[in-house]
């Protein structure tokens, strides 16, 4: 198990998903710049709420993690490009999110804070899910559920529509946008053969990292491939025993650097830790409930 192979695939990962990751169009930046001092509409801590938000309401509508992770993708990619502010101004709703809580070193979630969310950014979720859903759904659910889903009694239908159209637009009509879970679909199915490790656990502890690292906006300093590169390695060496060296010399087959995976892992650490304190605060996230059993393991 210490001399792990390359990837098989390498060759389709680096024509396929890795040339559209890097493609000037995928590109997304940390896009959400707060001052303690100054009153915004949107901030980081409005931007993990939104993301748990809907979590919640994918759940409910039962579909699959892909369309989860391609909600929140388009959902950044919208709010960088308009701008969050600008979108936000001209809401009726919109309300000055609280000022920012200062983050010891060792977290990157602002479980302290409990902003409002305005119905704007429902509407523009819920917007996000029902066109993913399109995307990744076999049979994705009615637009008239989605509608209801988002919890905004004036959110018709007809609505939902209009907002799908601008959507689309702000987007340049591109909606296959690499996500992290992507990625490591790819490398789970490549890597978990080897290893003869317990497929579907180690997929669902990758899952839950995934799902829940896409709450924070440090998340988006890492290319989605390098997310599922370090959550891969994280799982491995810290449930499976699988010796790191050998994990980071198969990631480097791929393009990932050590140092890069190292960046990657201590992201996931911090992460561990405020998934354990979510819970001492009594405020688990939805991911966390959704695989409760398994982040005991982590």
């Amino acid at each position: 198990m210490a001399n792990l192979l390359p990837f098989s695939n390498l060759v389709e990962m680096e024509h396929g998903l890795r040339q559209r990751e890097g493609d000037a169009s995928s590109q997304l930046p940390a896009y959400v710049v707060n001052r303690r001092d100054e009153l915004v509409f949107y901030t980081v801590a409005t931007r993990e709420m939104m993301f748990d938000w809907i979590s919640y309401v994918h759940r409910g509508l039962r579909m699959s993690n892909l369309t989860l992770h391609r909600t929140m993708r388009y959902a950044d990619m919208f709010l960088w490009r308009h701008g969050a502010e600008s979108f936000l101004d001209h809401a009726s709703d919109s309300v000055n999110a609280l000022p920012l809580k200062h983050l010891p070193g060792h977290s990157i979630l602002h479980l302290e804070q409990h902003d409002t969310l305005p119905r704007t950014l429902r509407r523009l979720m819920t917007t996000c899910l029902f066109v993913a859903s399109k995307i990744e759904e076999v049979h994705p659910p009615r637009a008239a559920a989605f509608a209801r889903a988002s919890g905004v009694d004036s959110f018709s239908v007809e609505h939902l529509f209009e907002s799908e159209r601008r959507l689309i637009k702000e987007l340049d009509h591109r909606l296959h946008y690499p996500t992290p879970l992507c990625f490591a679909d790819l490398y789970l199915n490549d890597l978990i053969p080897e290893t003869g490790e317990r497929s579907a656990l180690y997929e669902k502890l990758v899952a839950l990292l995934l799902e829940t690292v896409a709450l924070a906006h440090e998340s988006l300093d890492f290319l989605p491939s390098l997310l599922a590169a370090s959550a891969i390695t994280f799982v491995g060496a810290r449930v499976f025993s699988i010796p790191r060296p050998a994990l980071v010399a198969k990631f480097e087959s791929a393009a990932h650097s050590s140092a890069d995976l190292d960046k990657g892992c201590r992201l996931f650490e911090k992460l561990v830790y405020d998934l354990y304190r979510s819970e001492r605060l009594a405020r688990p996230l939805i991911a966390t409930e959704k695989y409760s059993e398994t982040l005991k393991l982590l």
